[in-house]
């Protein structure tokens, strides 16, 4: 058993000091080019919509950009702007206290979400009321590469 753990230990610092032997600070010779790549998809619009007056309830939000392409394939990602000018992420959440019997409790509610994502328009969720400042992207699919 000890000489296992002797030839591990052996194995082990050979293996550390060839690393370090093998290794040159020296910088070689750049290698060719490689081929030219397939161009990318940047099709990512970033839509804000200010003074949107929230109702409790459903929301309809008219977006032009919103084509059938992203409604249907695409990302569409929502924000909703803070009081100090951040964006948070919808879903967003909000911290509720809840008075119970056994005490005060703190539970997280989604106060406002994305409920429904059609050309041209959106639907969100809210649970509070007033005037905020929306953003949403919107990233175009990626054209399938055939091989």
């Amino acid at each position: 058993m000890k000489s296992i753990f002797l030839k591990r230990k052996f194995f082990l610092l050979v293996a550390i000091v060839s690393l370090f032997i093998s290794c040159s600070a020296e910088d070689g010779a750049d290698g060719m080019d490689g081929a030219p790549g397939q161009d990318g998809n940047a099709n990512v619009t970033s839509v804000v919509i200010q003074n949107f007056e929230l109702v409790a309830g459903n929301n309809e939000i008219s977006i032009p950009d919103l084509s059938s392409d992203i409604a249907n394939t695409g990302l569409v990602l929502g924000y909703i702007s803070g009081t100090n000018g951040e964006w948070f992420s919808l879903p967003f959440s909000e911290l509720v206290e809840v008075v119970t019997e056994d005490g005060t409790t703190a539970t997280s509610t989604i106060v406002l979400e994305v409920v429904s994502i059609e050309p041209g328009k959106l639907v969100v969720f809210s649970l509070i009321e007033g005037t905020v400042d929306l953003r949403f992207v919107l990233a175009a699919s990626a054209p399938s590469s055939s091989s």
